[in-house]
């Protein structure tokens, strides 16, 4: 069967510690889900989340601005140590961001800035089921707001949750919902089970 393949953006750059450690627990989250990570292959959040799949043996796939693996670390200053893959699309940021998401079959975001919310508009219009984490600061503590301001419809579905661990589960259950064949093939992690972190609410 093939994978699932759930993309987690967020900030590259300006990030809480919260949104930090969501990005960790997420990240167990999915590998316990035995889906595919997709990043845009970059530092912050993304790379967070990356470094969690390592732990638990799960896969994680960066797409990059770069044009090759020198242009990826030295002329964009990304890492490459957390991804199994990196594919190299050479279109900088706003060329990578809509291949990015089309690679997804859900969308978890985390945080963030303007390029975080490029990609979630993108999601909107690539019709995917997108998951925002409030309560983290950036980007995704605005987004309810902006889509009830700009209310629009290309068949996308957008989830709220202040609980990380809540909001991939219903990530993951929309997913199914739209297309039954993904049935839950859950597995044991290959570390400690940290999904039961304190300070998490549910919404």
């Amino acid at each position: 069967m093939t994978k699932l393949q759930i993309g987690v953006m967020g900030g590259a750059f300006h990030y809480t510690p919260k949104a930090l450690e969501a990005a960790y627990i997420i990240r167990k989250e999915i590998a316990h889900e035995d889906a595919v990570l997709i990043t845009g292959g970059t530092t912050g959040i993304p790379y967070q989340a990356a470094r969690g799949a390592k732990e638990v043996g799960g896969v994680s796939i960066g797409i990059s601005p770069a044009i090759d693996r020198k242009d990826h670390v030295e002329k964009f200053g990304k890492p490459t140590d957390a991804y199994d893959a990196l594919i190299f699309t050479g279109m900088g940021y706003s060329g990578r961001n809509p291949i990015n998401i089309r690679t997804c079959d859900g969308i978890i975001y985390i945080g963030g800035e303007a390029g975080t919310l490029n990609e979630f508009t993108n999601g909107l219009y690539e019709a995917r089921v997108l998951g925002v984490l409030e309560g983290v600061g950036g980007i995704t503590d605005r987004i309810r707001t902006i889509m009830q301001e700009f209310q629009t419809d290309h068949g996308s579905t957008v989830l709220y949750d202040t609980n990380p661990q809540n909001l991939v589960q219903r990530v993951f259950s929309e997913i199914r919902a739209r297309d039954p064949k993904y049935l839950s093939h859950a597995v044991p992690l290959a570390a400690p089970d940290h999904r039961k972190s304190a300070g998490w609410k549910n919404e």
